[in-house]
């Protein structure tokens, strides 16, 4: 069942391919937001048309994974998603209101954490930075900064 749970995670939704990360964004979010199980919004600023695919890619399957986390862990009551471009960056914020964890804890879970490690990998991959800020009780703002080529 792992199997046929991964090869579904690894389909490329249409709207990706089609419209480019904010549609696929926009419908990732409508999916959580169907479910009434917690209130998720999204903001963006317009970008300069598509970015590169495998940008579009990482940075989709990375909000994917932060939402995932914020959905199975934060017992938040609502989490913001935000794609923000600043000049030659694009910028992906996902912050929750739900539990928080401990900020010393963070290197141990972007080590032994499969999601955050994977998030990790591909940010590195795209020569980017990412950052988990975090205490009990706050909940958790994770930042992805991909540098985009001119």
């Amino acid at each position: 069942a792992s199997d046929i749970r991964q090869i579904s995670h690894d389909l490329m939704p249409s709207a990706l391919i089609d419209f480019g990360l904010i549609e696929a964004l926009n419908s990732l979010v409508k999916k959580v937001n169907d479910s009434d199980a917690l209130q998720v919004n999204f903001y963006h600023t317009p970008t300069d048309g598509r970015m590169e695919r495998k940008i579009e890619v990482n940075l989709y399957r990375i909000a994917q994974e932060l939402l995932n986390n914020a959905i199975k862990y934060s017992q938040a009551k609502s989490i913001n998603i935000q794609l923000v471009q600043r000049d030659d960056l694009m910028v992906l914020t996902v912050e929750d209101d739900g539990v928080g964890f401990d900020q010393n804890k963070v290197n141990h879970y972007l080590e032994n954490g499969i999601g955050l490690r994977n998030i990790n990998t591909r940010v590195t991959s795209l020569n980017g930075l990412f950052s988990i800020d975090t205490q009990p009780g706050k909940g958790v703002m994770s930042t992805v900064e991909i540098p985009l080529e001119s």
